[in-house]
């Protein structure tokens, strides 16, 4: 990954550029033209001056397109408003220079953004969309959950507050047809879509749900269990596997003590073979964390989660905690569980280019 240091380049700049905003200035000097004229086009309006400022409020780290992903993107930028909103999934805060900053798969770094249009998000309270993202193999970051493979090619040192890393593509918020593109989730959608505690999910602002994968329903389905429960003990099941009221994301999951929509409580264990989570006599491993939606967020697991125990009472003592929460944190931003630097990370923002 090619590394520049942005502060020898200002005083090369055109005077007719380095009048712009020093933003857009740094992004034209870096062949970034598209996303360039993109800000320009909105930076009249209010919404465009919001996020021009939050980029400048630092530190912040903006993945940028490059021109190539703006041409194949094809987007409509006819309507400012649907712009900043999708100029706002490219910023996080918070300064993330280098690999280091990234956890190396499975693990994750999640980052919440600056997107919280409620066209296109709709968590606990004001709580912004994330990134979910990985260093593959300790030295290239990649942006996961996207419809194609995004990678940082470059980065670009702006100064003390402000990181660009180049991305292969534009970033797309997650739509709510997310699950349907699961293949892994289709047996627990034609079995047990139609719960109550599954379709609640639909209009939740802030879940996660434990969704079993297509071979765990199947096992439950072909042993004959499912058919000597009664439709109350498979809608509590299906309860024991959501957390109501908030979105937990794989940083958080082990050092969570949660309470389920069934008033179960969940644990959670670490080891080098994945993240477990138990309800009840119940444990699965997390095969696959942080698939986002507009509205929670979903870890496929390898077992479902047979706990017919009911407790009202301590699930909507639990979603009334959740809900407190989140209206006591509106501005929750940056690393989700507070991120960490790997070791042998550069301790200056100077980095040479390679």
């Amino acid at each position: 990954m090619r590394f520049t240091h942005f502060a020898a380049l200002l005083a090369s700049l055109p005077l007719a550029v380095y009048a712009q905003d020093p933003v857009i200035a740094a992004l034209q000097q870096n062949g970034l033209t598209q996303l360039a004229s993109v800000v320009q086009s909105v930076s009249n309006t209010t919404e465009g001056r919001s996020f021009i400022g939050q980029i400048s409020g630092g530190p912040r780290t903006l993945f940028a397109p490059n021109d190539a992903a703006f041409s194949a993107a094809n987007l409509d930028t006819s309507n400012s408003t649907a712009v900043v909103s999708l100029l706002s999934y490219h910023l996080v805060s918070g300064y993330f220079p280098n690999p280091y900053y990234f956890t190396v798969a499975p693990q994750h770094t999640v980052l919440r953004t600056f997107l919280t249009d409620p066209a296109y998000v709709r968590l606990e309270d004001t709580f912004p969309q994330v990134l979910v993202t990985e260093s593959g193999d300790g030295t290239n970051v990649h942006i996961l959950r996207q419809q194609q493979n995004v990678t940082v090619q470059s980065t670009v040192i702006v100064s003390q507050n402000l990181v660009v890393h180049v991305i292969n593509g534009v970033l797309l918020a997650p739509t709510n047809d997310a699950i349907s593109q699961q293949p892994r989730l289709s047996a627990l959608v034609q079995n047990f879509g139609q719960t109550q505690a599954y379709q609640n999910l639909a209009s939740a602002r802030g879940f996660t749900l434990f969704a079993p994968e297509n071979a765990a329903i199947s096992r439950l389905v072909t042993s004959g269990a499912a058919t000597n429960l009664s439709s109350d003990q498979i809608n509590t099941i299906i309860g024991n596997h959501v957390i109501n009221g908030a979105t937990v994301y794989s940083p958080q999951l082990p050092y969570e003590n949660r309470i389920s929509a069934s008033g179960q409580r969940f644990s959670f264990s670490s080891n080098a073979t994945g993240t477990y989570v138990t309800s009840g006599s119940s444990t699965a491993l997390v095969l696959l964390a942080d698939i986002i939606l507009p509205n929670g967020v979903i870890h496929l697991i390898d077992n479902v989660l047979v706990n017919t125990n009911n407790d009202p009472n301590a699930a909507n003592s639990a979603y009334s905690v959740a809900t407190s929460y989140a209206a006591s944190n509106p501005t929750n931003t940056g690393a989700v569980g507070g991120g960490t630097v790997r070791s042998g990370a550069p301790t200056s923002t100077t980095v040479t280019t390679t």
